[in-house]
This record gives C-alpha cells, structure tokens and sequence, in this order.
C-alpha cells in the first residue's frame, strides 16, 4: 500500500511533540523532513524536530536522536504549495554547481508555518548540505 506522505509526516511530528513533552526539551527550530533519494517509491524520510546542543531528547524505539552534521550549506526561502517545489531544487543544484560546489543527497525542509494559512502561503526553508 503506498503510504501518503503529508499524513505520514503530520503523524510522525504530532508523535515527536507527545515524546518531547514527556522527555523535556523543547524545541529549538522548525519542524523539519531530511528527503533523500531521486525515486518516489525509494525515498528516504527524516522527519525531526531541533533541540538546542547538549539537550537529549532519549529515544522510544521508534524515534531516535540524531545530529545534523555541521559544514557549509545552501538554502533559500519557499512561498507556496510544497508539493511544486522541484524547480527550487533544481535551482539551487544549479547555483551550487556554478559556485564550484556540490551537493549532497537530500535536502533539509524546515516548516514555518502550517496548513491553516492555505497551501499557496505556506512558508517554508529549504537547506542543501554542500561538499
């Protein structure tokens, strides 16, 4: 059964917040999905949410720490519906590439604001980690 991303992550950020009231941390950022992988029915999710460094959040089984590695980075601003955010991507492969870097797989998006400011104002931060 293929499974619907957008219900995916809202469940998996919905679990987070239950975990990181429990546990103590609070959030030090935006939600965030770390997507790698090119095809749609091989992608690799990271749905998280930022602590502040030297806060542990603990695991359940289910949900486990981990850190962003540090390094150089690229990212820009998103205004609009997520699901046609491609060409940013494309573009942003490109930027790198014409400024002598390269990018690594996937990208970072961080969710600043949510669903109930319509999907063409939805804001959100695009972040690609360079080599």
């Amino acid at each position: 059964a293929e499974v619907q991303c957008p219900a995916l992550i809202g469940s998996a950020f919905a679990n987070l917040g239950r975990h990181l009231e429990r546990e103590g941390p609070f959030p030090a950022n935006s939600p965030f999905v770390h997507i790698t992988g090119n095809d749609p029915g091989d992608l690799r999710i990271t749905i998280g949410l930022a602590i502040s460094a030297g806060e542990r959040a603990g695991g359940n089984g289910e949900i486990e720490e981990i850190t962003i590695p540090a390094g150089k980075k690229l990212f820009c601003y998103y205004q609009g519906d997520n699901n046609l955010m491609m060409p940013v991507y494309e573009e942003m492969e490109r930027f790198a590439e014409e400024h002598g870097c390269r990018p690594e797989e996937g990208v970072y998006e961080y969710y600043l604001n949510g669903m109930d400011v319509g999907a063409d104002k939805l804001l959100t931060k695009v972040v690609m980690a360079l080599k």
